[in-house]
């Protein structure tokens, strides 16, 4: 089981691990600072760096369903240059990562102040990369008047 450093801080942006799993769409390690992909938030994105100069991106973050292993997902080329017992050093896109936690916490607010049962929320990127980021909120409209009648 990974060791989710980030649930005990949030701004945490690197840590070093042992890569305990590799799989057909990324590995997993003892411990992380990358969040992934639930809740209505992105997963996160970075690099992992570790012996002989490894150096590659880690494109999204997920929780397999089956397992509950959190995945750092990356281009598959990329793949056989880890293997399970390396230490490496995970290091968060911290840019992009600050954004969407304040987005997160605005879709918060906002909810608060909406006179109306708010049924969920979700963070997107327009695009891979993008600064560009959509907050959507899903709200139950009550029926109009008379009309249950």
């Amino acid at each position: 089981m990974t060791i989710e450093l980030f649930r005990e801080d949030g701004y945490a942006k690197h840590c070093q691990a042992t890569i305990t799993n590799v799989y057909e769409q990324g590995f997993s390690c003892d411990q992380t600072v990358f969040y992934p992909f639930g809740g209505g938030q992105p997963g996160d994105t970075g690099n992992v760096t570790g012996n002989a100069g490894i150096d590659l991106r880690i494109t999204d973050t997920i929780k397999d369903r089956d397992t509950g292993a959190l995945i750092h997902c990356m281009e598959s080329n990329d793949l056989s240059k880890l293997n399970t017992g390396d230490t490496v050093t995970l290091t968060l896109n911290w840019e992009r990562r600050y954004r969407l936690m304040r987005m997160h916490s605005c879709l918060h607010m906002l909810c608060a102040t909406i006179p109306a049962p708010v049924t969920g929320g979700s963070i997107q990127e327009r695009a891979a990369g993008s600064t560009l980021t959509c907050l959507t909120i899903l709200i139950r409209r009550p029926p109009p008047p008379g009309s249950m009648n």
